[in-house]
């Protein structure tokens, strides 16, 4: 019993790796699919381990849940937003220091915002990954 309870989670595990999204993520509705109306892409050499989206004063966060990381280079994370207007967001480590922060007007078109190295990030209405 046991070992089939660790195949199973070895196998959701993998899942969660292979989808770009970790467990976490999955279960909170993230990685957003066609939905997402903000796609967080890391195409640095930091592993992003937190995402924070702040809008109309109300914040909300995702996380890996060990601090494995969230989001590792060439991985791309997709968000829902509340509605259209500005919201800041803000991308953290493992440590939860501050990797990058932007501020953005959402009108609706679904936006890419890629983490480049130096803590410098992009904003677009174009997928740029490569």
């Amino acid at each position: 019993m046991r070992k089939q309870i660790m195949t199973a989670l070895l196998t959701l595990s993998l899942v969660g790796t292979l989808s770009s999204c970790s467990l976490v993520g999955f279960w909170l509705s993230g990685c957003g699919g066609e939905k997402a109306d903000l796609v967080v892409v890391n195409e640095s050499s930091a592993v992003i381990d937190g995402i924070s989206v702040t809008e109309s004063s109300q914040t909300k966060s995702v996380s890996s849940e060990d601090g494995s990381g969230l989001l590792e280079c060439g991985e791309s994370y997709g968000l829902e937003l509340a509605g259209t207007g500005e919201c800041v967001v803000v991308l953290f480590d493992c440590w939860q220091r501050e990797l990058a922060r932007s501020y953005l007007e959402f009108q609706g078109e679904r936006l890419f915002l890629t983490l480049k190295d130096w803590g410098t990030m992009t904003c677009t209405t174009e997928n740029t990954m490569k």
